[in-house]
């Protein structure tokens, strides 16, 4: 979370953080790592696995090899450097699509109620973000919503997480990102005019979702 200013108006950003990296274990060393990250953007590790997972086609992943073809495909259509890949692991990408979640995420992309990167900028009362100011100042916050798709009951919110985490440390990256998801939560509600019934982290370091409360 960023704290910058417009004219008159602070605005809270949400944005990935540069240093995280996604997945510990297959990371490259430094010199492969910074040559995978440089050309078009530089893009950070998480933001190449959120653009990554905005763009796949989730109706194509039916296997491993399937997530490696659709990278090579991202990678030819300029919506990823071509060293991104040595970043993305495709196993690791796979797991996500087996889970409930990403099985229910797939249906509701294939009967077109699955949105992803969704843009928003709202305004919220300071002492909501920060508890020891008693202003009545109003401060913007924006944020990308990775994902979302509709049910019957509402909307079920998803917000991928690149951070490396150990077993276990499953609540430490809840509490983490908790005010993140309340007011991406807050944001969708006003956006789509539906209760979010459900809002869930994906973590790919753990390969496991997580709802948050």
């Amino acid at each position: 979370m960023e704290e910058e200013s417009a004219p008159g108006v602070p605005i809270i950003h949400f944005a990935e953080e540069e240093t995280q990296e996604p997945v510990p274990g297959f990371a490259l060393p430094e010199g492969k790592r910074e040559a995978g990250m440089t050309g078009r953007q530089g893009l950070s590790y998480g933001t190449i696995w959120h653009q990554c997972m905005a763009g796949i086609d989730f109706t194509a992943i039916h296997s491993y090899e399937d997530v490696e073809r659709e990278i090579l495909q991202l990678i030819r259509d300029g919506k990823l450097n071509p060293g991104d890949g040595k970043v993305l692991n495709a196993g690791k990408i796979f797991e996500f699509f087996r889970t409930e979640l990403g099985r229910e995420m797939t249906e509701a992309f294939y009967n077109g109620l699955c949105r992803r990167e969704q843009p928003f900028v709202m305004g919220v009362p300071a002492k909501e973000i920060f508890p020891d100011r008693t202003s009545e100042e109003t401060i913007l916050v924006q944020g990308m919503i990775d994902a979302f798709y509709q049910t019957k009951d509402g909307i079920v919110l998803i917000d991928y997480k690149t951070d490396r985490a150990a077993p276990g440390e499953e609540e430490v990256i809840i509490r983490r990102y908790q005010t993140q998801i309340a007011f991406y939560k807050k944001a969708l509600e006003r956006i789509i005019g539906e209760p979010v019934i459900k809002s869930m982290i994906y973590s790919f370091s753990l390969s496991k979702c997580m709802e948050v409360v």
